[in-house]
């Protein structure tokens, strides 16, 4: 997985992607680290930061060139924008069971299959506990190159979450799971160290924006 993660940090140092043309000011939980006194993008206190965040996303999905992506946890769907930005015929399916956050997932929507009208974008408004290989085939998905996991933040939601990707995952699939150094959520590690270690999986880390992280295991073991 090192040569792998290697390949991740050099398109991230050539991506294009820029997440602020998505950015909602309206509904963006975060404006006030955004957009502190409404100075210019470039003196904007978290831009970089995120900038560098957003292209380590969109250059896993780079390297991975995948046919099908799912993602539990959409909220405005930036990562999503980011994933699609080189693979924009892809199939994305989005989980989420933000009921205090219909907009943002309203708002994601639009913006995915405004930018990416090629794309075939699916958001599915539920906890991530439906996914299971019947649930693909119900919806005659096919099993997913890329899976992005950005749920619920505590040990056994995201234990879970990595098992139910592990599932529906491709062989040789990438799994992502996000905030994996971030200290305010010590169970996204546990989680992912607990779930590494029963499964044996290959993985890597990559330190993408102040503590938030990438633990990224790739499906080379089938059960």
């Amino acid at each position: 997985m090192e040569n792998f993660k290697s390949k991740v940090l050099e398109l991230a140092q050539k991506s294009t992607f820029d997440y602020i043309q998505f950015v909602n000011e309206k509904y963006e939980r975060d404006i006030k680290y955004l957009y502190p006194n409404r100075p210019s993008i470039a003196k904007r206190t978290r831009y970089k930061e995120l900038l560098a965040y957003y292209k380590i996303k969109s250059a896993i999905a780079e390297a991975v060139n995948p046919r099908a992506i799912l993602e539990i946890g959409v909220r405005l769907g930036y990562s999503a924008a980011a994933f699609l930005h080189k693979n924009p015929f892809s199939l994305y399916i989005g989980i989420d069971n933000s009921t205090l956050e219909v907009t943002n997932l309203d708002y994601a929507n639009f913006i995915l299959i405004k930018n990416y009208s090629q794309a075939k974008i699916f958001i599915h408004r539920n906890n991530s506990d439906i996914i299971s290989d019947g649930w693909r085939k119900t919806f005659n998905y096919p099993l997913f190159d890329l899976i992005h996991i950005d749920g619920s933040h505590d040990t056994m939601s995201c234990y879970s979450d990595l098992y139910r990707a592990k599932e529906v995952s491709n062989v040789k699939g990438i799994i992502v799971v996000d905030d994996y150094f971030n200290n305010a959520c010590p169970g996204v590690g546990r989680a992912c160290k607990r779930f590494q270690n029963e499964t044996n999986l290959p993985f890597c880390e990559i330190d993408s924006c102040r503590g938030n992280g990438e633990f990224i295991l790739r499906n080379d073991i089938i059960y």
